[in-house]
């Protein structure tokens, strides 16, 4: 499928060169050289294309982005869109329909509406992952750390934060989350927790 995109966008007009690059670290090298309009990630991990996403976003805005990814869920959508990224669509897209959404964010469109984002905010927010989304920085790492099962005392090492401050912002995620103990916060909190680490 991805020979077909690269084949499809090469024979657009609009678009002036198609590069391929096989990590993430490699987009980055890419970027700097030469400042597409259009980057398309198809990474093996969705959440390193967000991490990427991410970084690009930072570094250059003007550069509008596609993840073609299998996971499609709304906590994935949202996040990516936070990010900066244009659209997010399933790797089982057609390459039509992929074609013509690229043609949309080229023209400096968002195929996304602002009622859709809204939706799925609000689709988190009852299901109780809008909090972890929103989470500050050093909440996140407090939740990896619940995640691989450390005590207090160690994650608070590890935080440079007293135990008492790591509780306390463990019991305020636990209630902003609907959550009785620790163990349903990293249950819920692991599966999205690669896709919002710092690191891209």
């Amino acid at each position: 499928m991805l020979d077909g995109l690269r084949d499809g966008i090469r024979a657009d007009d609009k678009i002036d060169d198609v590069i391929t690059v096989t990590d993430g670290q490699s987009v980055m090298q890419m970027l700097d050289l030469y400042r597409p309009d259009l980057l398309v990630l198809a990474m093996a991990d969705p959440s390193q294309s967000v991490q990427v996403a991410r970084t690009c976003s930072t570094k250059w805005p003007q550069v509008r982005t596609l993840i073609l990814s299998p996971d499609v869920r709304s906590a994935f959508r949202y996040v990516a869109h936070q990010y900066g990224v244009s659209e997010v669509m399933s790797t089982r897209a057609g390459l039509e329909e992929i074609l013509d959404h690229l043609e949309v964010i080229m023209a400096g469109k968002s195929p996304v509406r602002s009622t859709e984002v809204q939706q799925v905010e609000r689709e988190l927010k009852d299901n109780g992952y809008l909090p972890l989304i929103q989470a500050r920085e050093v909440d996140r790492e407090i939740l990896s750390y619940v995640c691989d099962g450390l005590t207090d005392r160690e994650i608070a090492d590890r935080v440079y934060l007293s135990p008492q401050t790591v509780r306390n912002r463990i019991s305020a995620m636990l209630q902003r989350c609907g959550k009785s103990n620790r163990t349903q916060l990293a249950i819920m909190y692991a599966p999205i927790s690669s896709m919002l680490s710092k690191s891209a």
